[in-house]
């Protein structure tokens, strides 16, 4: 007998499959989720479609329902991109949401980390390194055929 995609899943992640029903959609969801933070914007769609799919009626989170009021020329910039994509609206805003977060997010660490710099400038012997290492990549990207 050939192995099943939950267990295909559990090696991937190396997450347990546990023996209860319940149990089990729990984990495939943390196995999705884990598979979800390592991929693309549209392979997180299939993906969660995928999981959708495995475990029918299955919800990881409440979700909650909001209004929001959008310029018409915006929303039909909205539709078009979801339909190129062949994702819902809704899906096409939770992935914007999602993105968003996460430049925020290295936004903030970019401003945390030039903070720890201005506030310990490089040594002498920092800046002959990056100094080295401007000119070895320089003269590198000068050899590559663009």
């Amino acid at each position: 007998s050939g192995i099943g995609i939950p267990e295909t899943l559990s090696q991937v992640s190396g997450i347990p499959i546990p023996d209860t029903s319940t149990e089990m959609k729990h984990t495939l969801w943390q196995i999705v989720d884990l598979l979800v933070n390592r991929s693309g914007a549209i392979y997180q769609i299939a993906l969660r479609n995928t999981a959708q799919e495995l475990v029918p009626n299955y919800t990881k989170t409440m979700t909650v329902q909001i209004k929001i009021s959008l310029d018409e020329q915006l929303l039909q910039q909205v539709d078009t991109a979801a339909q190129e994509t062949k994702i819902s609206r809704n899906q096409l805003f939770i992935l914007a949401v999602e993105e968003f977060l996460k430049l925020s997010e290295n936004e903030r660490l970019l401003i945390a980390i030039n903070h720890v710099y201005e506030n310990n400038p490089p040594t002498e012997e920092d800046q002959a390194y990056l100094e080295a290492m401007r000119r070895h990549y320089s003269k590198m990207l000068k050899q590559e055929d663009w």
